[in-house]
Parts: C-alpha cells; structure tokens; sequence
C-alpha cells in the first residue's frame, strides 16, 4: 500500500521594479524549478534521477503555476507592486517526509525574498498544507514579520 503526501500552498509575489508578464514567469520558473511529471518519468531511463528541486513521489513533483495579476502596459511593463501568486498543489506517492516538503517551502520563500538587483520580488504572504496519511498536518504561514511558522494540527481536528 502506498503513502501519500498531499500538499496545497500559495505564495503572493509583490515587485517594485517594472517588468511584463512574460519576463516575470520565466524568472519564477528559475527560482522554483523543473517540474517533473508521471510521463517524464516513464521517458527516463531506469538508472537516471530527474534533475528538479521540487519535492518528489514516485510519480512525479509537485506541481506549481505562476498566475501573473499585474496590469501590463501597451509597452509591455507593468506599473502594479502586486505581481502574482505561485499556485503549489500535488499529491507525491510513496513519500512520507512532510518536513522535507517544509524545508523546501522555506527555502523556496528565501530564494524569492533575496533581496539583490537581479531579483525583482519580495513575497507578501504565504501559506502551505502539508498533510501525509495517518500523520499530521502541517500548515505553514508566513507572518507579519517575514517569518515562516509551521504549526502542526492533529490528523483528527474540527473547525
């Protein structure tokens, strides 16, 4: 029987340097990498491990979409702060290390939050539901103070 490890997240990506749309896409798929699918798996050849930093089941990465919300000039630049968000969301099987996932998570907000000139964003808000069948879950948010907390919730829990 497998495991599974579910995970459900976004990260809002404000900007103060003006670029498009396109440009912008580009640069979050560098930061947060090479998404690594069920059918590329099956193209590899069996000795070869998929190059990715996302986290990894046995079909695959999670996945992730950058939805650019700035309004795009005629020219092409963009005069908003609010950028977009990364949607993160997947289902990794035979993977059972919800600290993994965690760790990543922080890592990728820093990765987005280093502030040098050839980085043009800064993350506004974040948030990360890490649950593995049968353990707990994990809810990762980011606080007033740029900090990431992780607070842990009993598998059983009632709103």
């Amino acid at each position: 029987m497998s495991i599974w490890t579910h995970v459900n997240g976004s990260i809002r990506i404000d900007g103060l340097f003006l670029a498009n749309a396109v440009k912008e896409e580009q640069e979050i798929n560098k930061i947060v990498g090479k998404i690594v699918t069920y059918d590329d798996l099956e193209k590899m050849p069996m000795n070869e491990e998929p190059k990715t930093d996302l986290p990894m089941g046995s079909e695959g990465s999670l996945h992730y979409k950058f939805v650019f919300y700035g309004q795009d000039s005629e020219d092409g630049t963009c005069h908003s702060v609010s950028r977009g968000s990364i949607l993160i969301w997947g289902d990794l099987r035979d993977f059972d290390n919800s600290n993994e996932v965690v760790e990543w998570f922080k890592n990728l907000i820093s990765k987005i939050s280093m502030t040098d000139s050839k980085n043009p964003f800064f993350v506004r808000d974040a948030i990360l539901d890490v649950y593995t069948e049968g353990r707990n879950r994990f809810i990762c948010v980011q606080n007033q103070n740029n900090e990431l907390k992780v607070i842990q919730v009993a598998d059983k829990f009632e709103l």
